[in-house]
């Protein structure tokens, strides 16, 4: 008899999953591609967020300024005029303005803090009856 696996040869040998080695040069590159200008942080799992960039106070600013010019579904259009040269998605712009809409209604409705970045609480301290005045504007058009 031949030493081995009998019953099933395509399992004998090494198992496991094997990650291969990427060379610095890639690392180098990816780094290049996707930095940011903020550290990337670690996530809960074992890979690190790719789009780690923290919204600004002006880039805030400039959302709620293209959203007043342009309209609320017109996310497209604000992202051409106004994040032309941003790594913003108009994807990034509806949830962006999803979450300053419910920070907006959360500090006026409720008497607990809620979980707002520094940046954010700004925004919506200096521009807050204009972010609510454009949604109920919109929710009436609809």
């Amino acid at each position: 008899m031949l030493p081995g696996c009998f019953l099933a040869p395509w399992r004998c040998g090494r198992r496991g999953n094997r990650m291969r080695g990427r060379s610095s040069w890639s690392l180098e590159v990816t780094r290049q591609s996707f930095g940011s200008q903020y550290p990337c942080t670690k996530g809960r799992g074992k890979y690190s967020r790719k789009n780690n960039d923290h919204w600004t106070e002006e880039e805030m600013t400039e959302l709620v300024d293209g959203v007043s010019k342009k309209g609320i579904a017109q996310w497209r259009k604000v992202k051409a005029d106004y994040f032309s040269e941003s790594i913003r998605t108009a994807v990034h712009l509806k949830d962006k303005w999803r979450n300053l809409v419910r920070a907006c209604k959360a500090k006026n409705t409720t008497k607990k803090e809620a979980n707002v970045q520094k940046a954010t609480e700004v925004i919506v301290n200096r521009l807050g009856h204009r972010i609510l005045a454009l949604e109920a504007k919109h929710h009436k058009k609809k």
